[in-house]
């Protein structure tokens, strides 16, 4: 499902909100203008991998949600006058580095260019025991607690 039909899903075609956001010069329009609303997703989900670290997915129900918060942000800034709307595209990119927080992106895996490869222990003699633990130990126990003795 596109970006632009979650908004429409959310907010609906028949009401004045989505209507009134994407016809903002023109008032008497009756419907919504969907190549503003168009611009609006593209520019929302031009951010994912800006801010979000990660490209937009459309099956990402997080994803979803703060992308459709964008749009109304970016709707709201291009219907006012230029920065009065600008505290929610603000939000917009904060929830988007709220994702980056959360979200796999870009971790580290464990790799090595080394040409060495670990051996198998040899395991016919019986246990495999590290260095620091040799058989002439075996007999070292640690003392027991004081308990109540009296002693400090």
């Amino acid at each position: 499902m596109a970006l632009s039909t979650h908004v429409t899903a959310r907010f609906g075609t028949n009401g004045d909100f989505l209507r009134q956001l994407t016809n903002h010069d023109a008032e008497a329009a009756a419907t919504v203008n969907t190549t503003r609303l168009g611009l609006a997703c593209d520019a929302a989900s031009a951010q994912f991998p800006i801010y979000a670290q990660v490209n937009y997915d459309d099956t990402n129900q997080q994803h979803v949600e703060v992308a459709v918060m964008g749009v109304i942000a970016f709707l709201r800034q291009w219907s006012t006058k230029q920065g009065s709307a600008s505290g929610e595209v603000d939000a917009y990119r904060q929830a988007l580095k709220d994702i980056a927080r959360i979200s796999a992106r870009k971790r580290v895996d464990p790799q090595t260019t080394s040409v060495l490869t670990p051996s198998d222990p040899d395991t016919t003699a019986g246990n495999v025991r590290p260095r620091f633990d040799p058989e002439q130990f075996e007999d070292v126990r640690p003392n027991p607690p004081l308990g109540d003795s009296g002693r400090t």
